[in-house]
């Protein structure tokens, strides 16, 4: 029951809050872990200290006792050393015990030498030396015992002290400043954490609130725009609004396209209808009538079958899986579409220089493109006209795909809608669903390029694809520039 209440507790905080918790959780076990180690090396290094210098105090004692005049006795030299002991370091303390004769110390020893742990020691010398720990008149000592070893016998021990009780308030002092410090930086981390968590997470719920106003208000919503590159905030909002942007566009593109298709197809379905009601009313008593009458309705069924087909081209180049790129040598592939598209119409065919290089592009559709600029040449033009295929190295590394006509040509005013859906320009009168040069520029774009017109009326017709540099690779061998290949 208990775990259960924590885990509703824990939920019902917000998700800074949570980030939070862990994150000061986090550094408050680094920053105890830090203590710890600071705490513990400062320890050993005070520690190492005190025992260097008492270590010091019973070498300079022997040598002292070894070195002294062979007049004076050990006793005496032992008296008058310890009245005359240094003790570098506060709370030192020199206790010696010679065979036969009761402990002396150095001065303000009275209660070191009172201790019964250390009368121990000096009624039992060590065979070597001895460091330990001894808890004086409630005070903490370290102590280091040795034998007194002259004249290849021992003479007695001496043992020298040191308090604690300094290094101890060293230590605290130490860690009371470190845990001092460790807290206003946990605090401060803690602080900016929590005002970037906060700026970070107030995005997030402006996505959010966008995104709920786009589903109940519309698709017209956008986030406050921040520079792009200044942080992962700014590319956070920059992508979401263009990936809004590209949602809207798509969106608006469907619903053309549903409108555009649902006026096309209302025609050709009229058409049938209204042949067909006029067949059941008449009979089926005339053949001749009849069979045209089911002709008609083929040609309109196949009509709206193409119509059909180009517009999932179209539906098809919104999907991101559109394109599936190859290479293909260029010099190639045109030669090939310029043999295929000869027997189309009694016209004077004709093959541009093209440049040696592989483009990175989508074959099929790439010669679908081609062929739906071929069939507008040949219904813009007349037999005998000319109607030349090629490609040039465009600016920037891009290249130029072309096909030109000596053909009626396109009207200036027509050139901005003339790559619009069910736009077929002054040929409104033909048969066609004006979607071939929409397909295009799909077609264009889906690679990563762009589509020109160049034109006027009565003054033939360019169109070019221009491929971006990036799907260009050059094969090392220069240019086709003979003169261009005519039939």
């Amino acid at each position: 029951m208990t775990a259960r209440f924590r885990g509703r507790a824990w939920s019902s905080l917000s998700l800074t809050a949570r980030l939070m918790v862990l994150h000061a959780l986090t550094l408050v076990v680094a920053m105890v872990a830090v203590l710890a180690i600071v705490g513990v090396t400062f320890s050993n290094t005070s520690m190492n200290s005190i025992d260097q210098q008492m270590a010091d105090d019973v070498r300079e004692y022997l040598q002292g006792a070894a070195a002294r005049p062979a007049t004076q006795s050990l006793q005496d030299f032992t008296s008058a050393y310890l009245a005359q002991f240094p003790g570098l370091l506060e709370g030192s303390h020199l206790v010696v015990e010679l065979a036969g004769t009761p402990a002396a110390a150095s001065p303000n020893s009275a209660a070191i030498l009172q201790d019964a742990r250390l009368g121990a020691i000096l009624a039992a010398p060590p065979a070597g030396q001895l460091t330990q720990e001894l808890a004086i008149a409630s005070r903490q000592y370290r102590l280091l015992a040795s034998p007194i070893l002259l004249d290849g016998g021992s003479a007695g021990t001496v043992v020298a002290l040191h308090s604690l009780a300094r290094m101890q308030g060293q230590v605290q002092n130490v860690l009371l400043l470190t845990g001092g410090e460790a807290l206003a930086a946990v605090l401060l981390a803690v602080f900016s954490t929590w005002f970037v968590l906060r700026r970070v997470v107030r995005v997030v719920a402006e996505v959010t609130d966008t995104a709920e106003a786009i589903t109940t208000l519309g698709p017209d919503r956008r986030l406050e725009e921040r520079r792009p590159d200044d942080d992962e905030i700014g590319r956070l909002v920059h992508t979401f609004n263009g990936m809004l942007d590209r949602l809207d566009r798509a969106s608006q593109a469907q619903r053309r396209l549903l409108s555009d298709v649902s006026h096309q197809m209302r025609t050709p379905l009229t058409v049938m209808r209204g042949h067909l009601e006029v067949a059941r009313r008449t009979g089926v008593s005339d053949q001749a009538e009849t069979l045209a009458t089911i002709d008609l309705v083929l040609d309109e069924l196949d009509h709206t079958s193409a119509l059909v087909d180009r517009l999932l081209i179209l539906g098809r180049s919104l999907e991101p899986d559109f394109i599936q790129s190859e290479p293909v040598e260029l010099r190639a592939f045109l030669a090939d579409l310029h043999t295929a598209v000869q027997p189309l119409a009694p016209r004077h065919w004709a093959l541009d220089a093209v440049p040696g290089v592989v483009v990175l592009v989508d074959r099929e559709k790439l010669r679908g493109a081609l062929l739906n600029l071929v069939d507008n040449a040949i219904k813009a033009t007349k037999p005998g006209d000319t109607i030349a295929i090629g490609a040039a190295a465009g600016p920037g590394g891009t290249v130029v795909l072309s096909v030109a006509d000596s053909g009626k040509g396109i009207p200036v005013e027509l050139h901005e809608r003339i790559f619009g859906r069910f736009e077929r320009g002054a040929r409104a009168d033909e048969r066609g669903a004006g979607l071939g040069l929409a397909i295009v520029k799909a077609v264009a774009e889906a690679h990563g390029g762009s589509v020109g017109l160049e034109s006027a009326a009565g003054a033939g017709c360019t169109i070019r694809i221009t491929l971006p540099a990036g799907r260009v690779i050059p094969m090392g061998g220069p240019a086709m520039t003979d003169e261009a290949v005519a039939w």
